[in-house]
């Protein structure tokens, strides 16, 4: 989420057997090079 918009910047909701990791990557993708990520947040399925 980006704290000055309050938008969200990436989301992916998957089944609960399925682990969150796996998905980082690509949610991170269309976030720019060198922007700082202050936190990012998962169920720990």
């Amino acid at each position: 989420m980006d704290t000055a918009t309050s938008d969200f910047r990436a989301v992916e909701f998957s089944p609960g057997s399925d682990g969150d990791s796996p998905a980082l990557p690509e949610l991170l993708d269309p976030i720019p090079e060198g922007e700082e990520i202050g936190t990012v947040a998962a169920d720990g399925t």
